[in-house]
């Protein structure tokens, strides 16, 4: 029997063939691919803070006039490196004249006095901020504060509160 005469089944076998061996790999032919795999790793901003020194005036003088007192206080905050931040003293006390009120007088008997975020009072409190940024570190941020010469009030001891809000 000739090629020619073969059965057509034959030869689909005989081409069928010649594809599976042009499939089938040789190590002429290999083939490398690359793909990169990305990492990723997110540090979210965050700061705290705390109180590390009270504002203290101290005994002020006990007669007819008070004169200038001058007095600090201090915050630390700590940011992370890099994250932007805003101080702002949002609210006293007692409402939104900085005063100081004596204890059990039922708001009757106050000294007035200044809060700013600088020791010449241009940054007073509690409308202006205090910015910076952090370091990974604590910071200390000084906030000033001022009782001016007024007639003395009664004997007692006076406290307000200044609250604080940090922006980051």
């Amino acid at each position: 029997m000739s090629l020619s005469s073969r059965p057509p089944r034959c030869a689909a076998v005989a081409a069928i063939g010649a594809t599976v061996l042009a499939l089938a790999p040789s190590a002429a032919t290999a083939a490398t691919q690359s793909l990169a795999v990305t990492s990723q790793f997110v540090v979210a901003s965050s700061c705290s803070t705390s109180t590390t020194a009270n504002m203290d005036f101290g005994a002020l003088p006990a007669t007819l006039s008070v004169a200038q007192a001058d007095a600090t206080g201090t915050i630390s905050i700590t940011c992370t490196i890099g994250a932007p931040y805003t101080l702002k003293g949002y609210g006293l006390a007692y409402g939104s004249q900085s005063l100081l009120y004596r204890s059990g007088s039922n708001f009757t008997d106050s000294l007035k006095y200044d809060l700013a975020w600088d020791s010449q009072y241009a940054q007073k409190l509690p409308g202006a901020t205090s910015s910076g940024t952090g370091t990974g570190a604590a910071q200390t941020v000084t906030i000033y504060g001022r009782i001016s010469a007024q007639t003395a009030p009664s004997a007692g001891s006076y406290t307000d509160t200044l609250t604080l809000k940090i922006t980051y």
